[in-house]
């Protein structure tokens, strides 16, 4: 969705990717009588721009995702504008009307074929079908992303399932793009909603409040509901203070002090998508390309570590 990519270098079809850190002059190996691998690049583009040469490697290591919230205007996608009509069309044949809003809606189900299951993540979907149910009720449309496994819903009016469609990601981002708002899990494409700038809630989070799956200031997280061994529900913020938010040291509160996680219940999802409703009771029909702008000087600076900030609102509904 990058419109200013207008270049790319292919690798051969028996190598795996391409080595940032290698991307290099090969004029040592090639003095040494040694024949060039596969992963250094000899593009003579990559060169005379002296990409080779950077200022500033960042690697996975040295960005962890949740300090994507510390930069002061954190970067977003957008479907280029040459593609926005065939996408509208695109929606527009499976049945996704103009002139009624969108939510658009994504959870962690198993049977992805290029994930395993994982327990704490995989989520029953009855309540996402209750919140389909009261979204079409409130005169907006229901939009399922996903992947081809996940469970059927009831078809009906005002629903329109996208999951099974494979290899569309492109369409699956543009109904995030033109939604009023999104309700997610933890599970990738539900980060699409933050990084389309639609206002998103993601549900049922066990991360740490700096990247609850979303990163944005109109976003909002619902974390699981956390029980002690005395039957007492453990708010969010206390588990914030306590440092037990995370999901490793949920596990040991699970494992060593007898506590009891349990998912969203549907009312609690309901909660959540009245709040997102309400907060964007400007939108009624599909949301319009938004391309927002810095509001200030850029600072030219980067603060290495990150100082993490907590960006959406933590969401509780006992």
């Amino acid at each position: 969705m990058n419109e200013h990519i207008n270049y790319h270098i292919s690798a051969s079809s028996n190598f795996g990717g391409i080595f940032i850190d290698s991307f290099q002059e090969p004029a040592d190996i090639v003095a040494n009588g040694e024949t060039v691998p596969d992963y250094i690049c000899r593009e003579a583009y990559w060169t005379r721009l002296r990409m080779n040469q950077p200022d500033m490697l960042l690697q996975p290591g040295n960005m962890p995702h949740g300090e994507l919230a510390a930069f002061e205007e954190p970067a977003f996608l957008k479907v280029p504008d040459r593609k926005v009509d065939a996408m509208d069309e695109a929606l527009l044949r499976h049945g996704v009307r103009p002139d009624r809003w969108i939510c658009v809606v994504n959870y962690r189900e198993p049977g992805y074929k290029f994930r395993p299951s994982r327990p704490k993540r995989d989520l029953d979907p009855r309540p996402f079908m209750e919140l389909t149910d009261f979204i079409i009720r409130q005169g907006g449309q229901v939009v399922r992303i996903g992947h081809p496994n996940m469970t059927r819903f009831p078809e009906q009016d005002g629903f329109i399932d996208l999951a099974p469609i494979e290899d569309q990601f492109l369409l699956h981002a543009h109904a995030v793009g033109r939604a009023r708002f999104m309700v997610g899990s933890l599970t990738g494409t539900s980060h699409l909603g933050s990084a389309m700038n639609t206002p998103t809630a993601i549900t049922n989070c066990i991360e740490a409040p700096y990247f609850p799956g979303c990163w944005r200031d109109h976003d909002i997280a619902l974390y699981v509901s956390c029980f002690d061994r005395d039957k007492r529900r453990v708010p969010v913020w206390e588990q914030i203070r306590d440092r037990t938010l995370d999901p490793m040291q949920l596990s040991r509160q699970v494992q060593d002090h007898g506590w009891t996680v349990k998912q969203n219940s549907p009312a609690q999802l309901i909660a959540v998508a009245k709040e997102l409703m309400d907060a964007t009771v400007d939108c009624q029909k599909w949301r319009e390309p938004y391309t927002p702008l810095p509001s200030g000087p850029r600072p030219n600076r980067v603060t290495i570590p990150a100082i993490p900030r907590i960006r959406p609102r933590i969401f509780e509904v006992p």
